[in-house]
């Protein structure tokens, strides 16, 4: 029995030309005669600050979404989901009406670095969804507020890759652009926080390369059929490049213009962690100022296993990692950032060929074999 679908109910001042308040109720509160537990979402009209989308058609895509996205649950037999689900599952945008809207900071990060199951555990940690400043529609079904950048989402995702923090349009400074100008319309104009999440760079890479080959598919893996190799170094060496620049250029750059306490770096591998990952999602949400109990942060995890934030891997059709970092690419890579890698605590990932992990193990294994070269990738592929 489908208990998680939401009604939405508009209200309209009078005199206005909008609905000026969206309350999402859920059909289990319904059913069970209880107050509402969902409370919901307040849209902000123009006069207002600060300024939000002020279309329905926010509210009608995540109503969509929602409906939608009602089977993505990887439903496990056990009265602790189920008690996640029925206590933890709902989430709505943040509301003037209900608590002080705060400058969302930063999900900044290099792509396949597990942004989408990670923006999807702090919205089921916290109960409020989490923007964006692209427009991502693959992944609009598991991420609801993907199509929105306001103050009324706890944090908003951009990449090194494609927005820099400093300069003249810079994150920091102002005037960067976003996915149909949907940032200036929401009022976001500068960021001064973040949160920086960063994964080992031989994972992050394998997995965009993916995302790419399937077009922006954020779920769908590579097959073994045909695999271009020769694509697969050029590429592979100009991400390497793309992620030693973000950390010596872009994260450089925010470390040194905002507060010590207005950035946190987190790392992929221990939110994965299970005897560390609920303090490390307690830090995140510590940031974002927001205070769930230790129970939702727990309930989190399980409920963030989600279709639509990990990719689909047949193990007889699809290309895997442990084949497509052969020695020379892997060496290859190392050259490039081995001294970032080293700086997070990286090494070779375990499930390599070559079972060595530490720098000096790493440098000895791969002895004279040059770094990969910047210049290798000029296709329309890497300027995406």
């Amino acid at each position: 029995m489908i208990r998680s679908l939401s009604v939405f109910i508009s209200q309209t001042a009078i005199g206005a030309e909008e609905p000026t308040k969206t309350t999402v109720i859920a059909i289990k509160d319904l059913v069970d005669n209880k107050t509402p537990s969902s409370v919901a979402v307040n849209l902000v009209t123009k006069k207002d600050l600060p300024v939000t989308l002020r279309s329905s058609s926010r509210n009608d895509n995540v109503k969509r979404s929602l409906e939608e996205n009602t089977g993505n649950l990887v439903v496990e037999d056990s009265d602790f989901l189920k008690m996640c689900s029925e206590k933890y599952r709902h989430k709505r945008f943040l509301s003037s009406d209900l608590e002080p809207l705060l400058l969302p900071p930063l999900l900044y990060t290099f792509p396949g670095s597990g942004n989408t199951w990670s923006r999807l555990l702090l919205e089921y940690a916290t109960g409020i969804f989490t923007g964006s400043i692209y427009n991502d529609r693959h992944i609009l079904n598991t991420l609801h507020g993907e199509l929105t950048c306001d103050w009324t989402v706890s944090i908003i995702k951009a990449h090194p890759l494609t927005h820099s923090f400093v300069g003249k349009f810079g994150l920091g400074q102002g005037s960067f652009n976003s996915d149909k100008k949907k940032c200036q319309t929401g009022n976001i104009k500068v960021f001064k926080r973040a949160i920086l999440l960063i994964r080992n760079p031989f994972d992050a890479i394998w997995s965009e390369f993916q995302r790419r080959m399937g077009k922006g598919n954020h779920v769908n893996a590579v097959s073994r059929e045909k695999f271009p190799w020769e694509h697969w170094k050029h590429a592979s060496a100009w991400l390497a490049y793309r992620y030693k620049e973000m950390v010596n250029v872009h994260y450089a750059g925010l470390i040194k213009n905002v507060a010590p306490g207005d950035v946190l770096t987190v790392r992929y591998e221990d939110l994965r962690n299970k005897a560390i990952r609920i303090d490390q999602l307690k830090a995140m949400t510590d940031f974002l100022q927001l205070k769930p109990s230790h129970e939702r942060l727990s309930c989190a995890f399980p409920l963030s296993d989600d279709k639509g934030a990990h990719r689909h891997i047949d193990k007889s059709k699809n290309m895997n990692k442990k084949t497509v970092f052969t020695k020379e690419i892997a060496c290859g890579i190392w050259g490039v950032i081995g001294k970032e890698a080293t700086k997070y605590g990286y090494g070779f990932p375990k499930d390599l060929d070559f079972d060595i992990n530490s720098p000096e193990e790493i440098s000895s294994f791969c002895g004279s074999i040059p770094p990969m070269s910047d210049n290798t990738c000029q296709w329309w592929w890497c300027k995406l």
